[in-house]
C-alpha cells in the first residue's frame, strides 16, 4: 500500500466557522508545490481523498489539478476525528494507493503512529507544517509497520 499524507495549505482565520476557513494566497502556492512534488508518487490507481472542510477541499482541488485526478471528500478525514479511526479506515479500505489531505494534529498523529508506533504520537518525530506531506509504503498499514519514503516540504 502507498499512502501520502498531506496537511492543508496555510488558511486564513476570517471565516464564520472553522470548517469555512479558506486558503491564503501562500496556502494556494503551498498546495501547488506539494501537488507538483507528488507527481512522481502518483500512479493510475491513486485516489485523492480529503476532509470536507473548505481549506482541505481547496488544497485537494489544487493538488488534483497538478496530478490530473479527481479529489473526493471523505468525512472521516475531517478535523477532530481521532487518528485511530483513520488508521482503521486504511486497514479496511480496498484502495492500494491513496493521498489523504487533512488537518493537524491528525496528520502528525497518523504518520507518527504508522511509522514509529503509537507511543510516538505523544512525542512526534515527524511534524507537519501547512502544506507538508509524507509518502509512505507498507504491506499492511499497522502501527509501527510503515516505511517513510519521502517528505515533501513546499
Amino acid at each position: 500500500m502507498r499512502i501520502a499524507i498531506v496537511r492543508h495549505g496555510e488558511a486564513s482565520y476570517g471565516a464564520d466557522s472553522d470548517a469555512q476557513r479558506q486558503l491564503t494566497d501562500y496556502g494556494r502556492k503551498q498546495a501547488k508545490s506539494t501537488g507538483t512534488q507528488l507527481k512522481d508518487w502518483c500512479t493510475e490507481h491513486t485516489k485523492l481523498l480529503h476532509s470536507p472542510f473548505e481549506r482541505t477541499s481547496e488544497t485537494a482541488s489544487i493538488i488534483s489539478q497538478e496530478l490530473g485526478i479527481d479529489a473526493i471528500p471523505l468525512p472521516v478525514l475531517q478535523a477532530g476525528t481521532p487518528f485511530q479511526k483513520i488508521i482503521e479506515w486504511l486497514q479496511n479500505t480496498t484502495e492500494t494507493d491513496v493521498i489523504l489531505v487533512s488537518h493537524n494534529p491528525m496528520v502528525t498523529e497518523i504518520t507518527n503512529a504508522l511509522v514509529y508506533g503509537v507511543e510516538a504520537v505523544s512525542q512526534p518525530r515527524l511534524v507537519f507544517d501547512t502544506g507538508y506531506a509524507c509518502c509512505l509504503e507498507c504491506e499492511y498499514p499497522g502501527t509501527g509497520c510503515v516505511e517513510l519514503i519521502k517528505r515533501i516540504i513546499p
